[in-house]
């Protein structure tokens, strides 16, 4: 894997505080998508990283600049929410000029301005109600780095699937060309007369079908990279080269590994800020039986006539205590404690979920690893019996059919060596992704 996704997977502990990581995540949402805006239709022309995925993915993928919005609205509405515990001041003016006269009343004309304040003091209701919907925020922002995370790994896996597709693209060119010559070959000892005729039909067949296989191949290649390049939002006519990483092994232990997807992973983080709303919920719902308190100001200026005084103020000091209100309060209780009850449920599935998706992961990276294993020594004994048939061939030892089939052979373990590099970067990115890395900043130099 390339530097900072090593970086990421085995030099990024994440011992912070679970406070401190939703912190970090959310700056990571706010200022790495949205201060790497992308224009229109942007082309890519040339080659591509795994570095470059992630950056891209992250910062101007649709899947992330629609969790960046998400996040922003999670942070408007907290704000929105917080506004009620600020004093509120309203401005407002009056003129009026009335000439109907009745009930002894005489023509008059006023004009005032008045302005007013008011100021919650004790309002545990709305303190409760306030701290509920940071925590919703929080959540919401969580979810948003969720959501990135995953786009991040379907990104991962695209580039895979086209870097997998060229590679094998590339093996079935060589396999034409082994082809090719044996075809060349084989007309030589038809000429001469040390092979029958009817071999070259042969010959030409498989050739046609190398041909046929690469065409399929290419086909194949070209319809992953559309797919990346939808992914990444660039445009269809970018010429995108890619490359299947040299796989490099994992040395983090399991341990390290589940510890830091319980500090890291955004979806643990947004299920537990749901827990804490609802906590908040419950005490806004037992806060219904307590006094509530606040100050309001008014003050005004102005002209009448007849007159009616020039200014004016007032300070009033309010408190409201409920008495009677049917059950509502008792039913909005227990319902806030259901609430509670649910938001634990999840958190603990959720937590689960982040233990299953490290060992799946873990597992599948186990068995990507024994197959490259059998991979490159079944690609190591394909050449090694390719060159034993066109030595025995030669040798006039062997008839053609043995070269054949061990040409075949060798196409075979290229494409099995070119899969379980493929799937060992898979599994690679399987781990970032179940233990939260790509919600991570960064390293730096690495750009979309």
């Amino acid at each position: 894997m390339r530097s900072a996704a090593t970086a990421l997977a085995l030099c990024l502990l994440a011992a912070a505080p679970l406070k401190h990581s939703v912190m970090v995540s959310t700056n990571v949402i706010l200022s790495s998508a949205s201060s790497m805006r992308v224009s229109k239709d942007e082309a890519w022309n040339g080659p591509m990283t795994w570095d470059q995925v992630i950056a891209r993915a992250r910062s101007a993928g649709f899947d992330a600049r629609l969790a960046e919005l998400d996040a922003l609205n999670a942070q408007s509405q907290a704000a929105q929410a917080r506004s009620a515990l600020s004093p509120q001041i309203t401005l407002s003016g009056t003129a009026m000029n009335s000439t109907l006269v009745q009930l002894g009343m005489p023509n008059a004309r006023q004009t005032y301005a008045s302005l007013n304040a008011n100021l919650p003091l004790f309002a545990p209701q709305t303190w409760a109600s306030v701290s509920g919907a940071q925590a919703d925020a929080y959540a919401a922002q969580a979810q948003a780095l969720a959501q990135m995370g995953d786009s991040t790994l379907v990104a991962l896996q695209i580039y895979d699937r086209a870097a997998l597709a060229a590679a094998i693209a590339e093996d079935r060119e060589a396999s034409l060309r082994d082809e090719q010559a044996h075809l060349v070959n084989t007309q030589e000892r038809v000429q001469t007369g040390k092979s029958a005729r009817y071999v070259l039909f042969r010959d030409r067949a498989a050739l046609a079908s190398a041909e046929q296989a690469l065409a399929d191949a290419q086909a194949q290649r070209d319809e992953a990279l559309n797919d990346l390049a939808l992914s990444l939002d660039l445009a269809m006519t970018s010429r995108i080269v890619v490359a299947l990483p040299a796989p490099q092994a994992l040395t983090v232990d399991a341990n390290t590994l589940h510890a830091r997807a319980v500090a890291q992973r955004p979806e643990l983080q947004a299920t537990q800020r749901a827990l804490t709303a609802q906590h908040d919920r419950l005490r806004a719902a037992e806060a219904a039986y307590m006094p509530s308190v606040s100050v309001g100001a008014q003050t005004y200026t102005g002209t009448s006539s007849p007159p009616l005084g020039n200014t004016g103020s007032q300070v009033a000091l309010t408190a409201t205590l409920p008495l009677i209100d049917g059950g509502l309060r008792s039913a909005q209780i227990q319902q806030a404690k259901i609430a509670v009850a649910r938001a634990e449920l999840l958190y603990e599935r959720a937590r689960l979920s982040v233990e299953r998706d490290v060992d799946n992961a873990l597992r599948e990276y186990d068995a990507a690893r024994a197959q490259l294993s059998a991979a490159t020594a079944g690609l190591q004994d394909a050449q090694a019996q390719l060159r034993i048939a066109q030595l025995r061939e030669r040798a006039g030892k062997a008839i053609e059919l043995e070269t054949l089939d061990a040409l075949a052979s060798q196409a075979a373990a290229r494409e099995n060596q070119s899969r379980a590099v493929a799937r060992y970067d898979d599994a690679l990115a399987a781990i970032h992704r179940a233990v939260g890395d790509y919600t991570l900043p960064l390293p730096k130099g690495v750009q979309p």
